[in-house]
């Protein structure tokens, strides 16, 4: 398609102006002049949308106005109005054939970019930072807004692959070739701040599955984890391990693994709901088992040693060692919380020995184990949901999340590339051909008539230069 580009003429004093001024003042000429081609752009395809639209099934109400704010700027155009005779609601082809929201005057890269920041700061930050990359004002409302229609829209196909599989008995598609090593996973839960609930908390779940890792090329010793993959809900436990089992399939080709394991902190909906995957084993995260004996023997009561015994797979010794503890302990509330410590020891006991797996170096292995989950809870969750006095509906925390897990996936791109190329001719002033303007030519009387021989009239030849004849 070819669209006209318009005539302009911008006037610059120089001498009023530095290079920013005129940086800024061929930005907004070019933002205008892209406004314009949009708007041609939209007359067209509104035009092609009326000839082939069903006469038979929508009826045209006419023309109604429009302004959408875009990166060049806010854009009015125009569009047919069709009334749909079975459901009689009124439906705008062009909006719909362009994606427009209905709520949101917002379109294109310009809306892209909205939600893209969102994920990573608070709605106004957003908004402020928006406005001082593009120009345009843009509310936090508006952004909320879009974020909403998004995360709802990604939220709705999620659950919709999930019925499709554990209630339907559909088969998931892998889209990675049959692979063999193993697959580790790890889950924890945040609590954020409810809205219009003082001192209420909703949960959020978050999970991570890897390949294993692999060590950074710096002077300290520092890891990275090989083919990560986030994911968060405020769903409840099964919902949570069924959406890692279809990521664990299609991501990694899960069915072709042999062993993969799983690392929680001991909640139930991680250790009994984690059975969805299928998992090798479960072990208990490190720190968790530290803080549970910790806070019920004393943390100088020798637990340390206790629990480097649990973890290497020891368990008469330290568990000897525990029960002597809590039987010297003469305070009753400390003695049943130390008896609960062992019950929850006892009842996890397979699942706390440590998971290693070894990294090969060019002169040594190098062996690493499971607990890398605080610091994802922390990227996924902490950095953008519990910043100082923020707090969350169930709803809108979940959408938010759905488009956060988009960015930290790689699986979103912000701006997005230009779906088509664009060439643009450049020419130099000094390379172009020399045109001769043309000769206009003029018939004046008084040259041919009886008086051609006075001086006056000479001296009037001499004077005009337009090619007189």
């Amino acid at each position: 398609m070819d669209l006209l580009l318009p005539s302009t003429t911008v006037s610059i004093a120089d001498d009023e102006l530095d290079f920013k001024g005129v940086e800024q003042v061929f930005l907004e000429t070019s933002k205008k002049l892209a406004c314009m081609l949009l708007r041609e752009w939209l007359s067209i395809q509104e035009e092609k949308l009326f000839m082939k639209h069903d006469r038979s099934k929508l009826i045209n109400k006419g023309f109604k106005k429009r302004t959408i704010l875009t990166l060049m700027g806010p854009v009015t155009f125009t569009r047919r109005m069709y009334r749909d005779k079975a459901t009689n609601i009124d439906r705008y082809l062009l909006d719909e054939a362009i994606g427009l929201s209905k709520k949101v005057g917002i379109a294109g890269q310009l809306a892209e970019l909205s939600m893209w920041l969102a994920t990573g700061a608070s709605y106004g930050k957003a908004s402020r930072e928006l406005e001082m990359l593009v120009g345009e004002r843009v509310s936090k409302q508006a952004i909320w807004n879009l974020v909403q229609e998004r995360g709802k829209k990604l939220a709705a196909e999620l659950s919709e692959s999930r019925e499709s599989v554990f209630s339907n008995g559909e088969t998931v598609i892998s889209g990675v070739a049959a692979t063999d090593g193993q697959l580790y996973g790890e889950a924890d839960g945040s609590m954020l701040s409810q809205q219009r609930g003082k001192g209420k908390k909703i949960e959020m779940k978050i999970g991570v599955l890897y390949k294993g890792s692999k060590r950074l090329p710096r002077k300290r010793e520092e890891y990275a984890l090989i083919g990560k993959r986030y994911h968060a809900t405020m769903s409840g436990g099964k919902s949570f391990w069924e959406d890692m089992s279809l990521i664990a399939e299609k991501h990694y080709g899960r069915s072709s693994i042999d062993e993969v394991y799983v690392g929680g902190d001991g909640a139930s909906w991680i250790t009994e709901g984690a059975e969805v995957l299928d998992p090798t084993r479960i072990k208990l995260d490190s720190f968790h088992i530290h803080r549970l004996l910790g806070r019920a023997f004393g943390w100088k009561s020798g637990v340390g040693t206790v629990v480097e015994e649990l973890l290497k797979g020891e368990w008469d010794n330290p568990i000897k060692k525990l029960a002597k503890l809590a039987y010297s302990e003469r305070d009753d509330k400390r003695r049943k919380s130390q008896a609960k410590a062992i019950g929850f020891l006892d009842k996890y006991q397979l699942h706390l020995p440590r998971i290693t797996y070894t990294i090969k170096e060019p002169d040594k292995l190098i062996r690493r184990q499971l607990g890398t989950m605080e610091r994802h809870v922390d990227l996924v969750c902490a950095e953008r949901f519990k910043k100082r006095g923020m707090s969350w509906s169930k709803n809108g925390a979940q959408n938010l999340s759905m488009l956060r897990l988009q960015v930290l996936n790689n699986e979103w791109e912000c701006p997005a590339k230009i779906p088509v190329p664009v060439t643009v001719i450049q020419t130099k002033e000094s390379t172009l051909p020399h045109k001769t303007l043309p000769i206009h030519t003029v018939t004046m009387p008084i040259f041919v008539g009886p008086h051609q021989g006075r001086p006056w009239v000479k001296t009037l030849k001499t004077r005009i230069t337009i090619g007189a004849t």
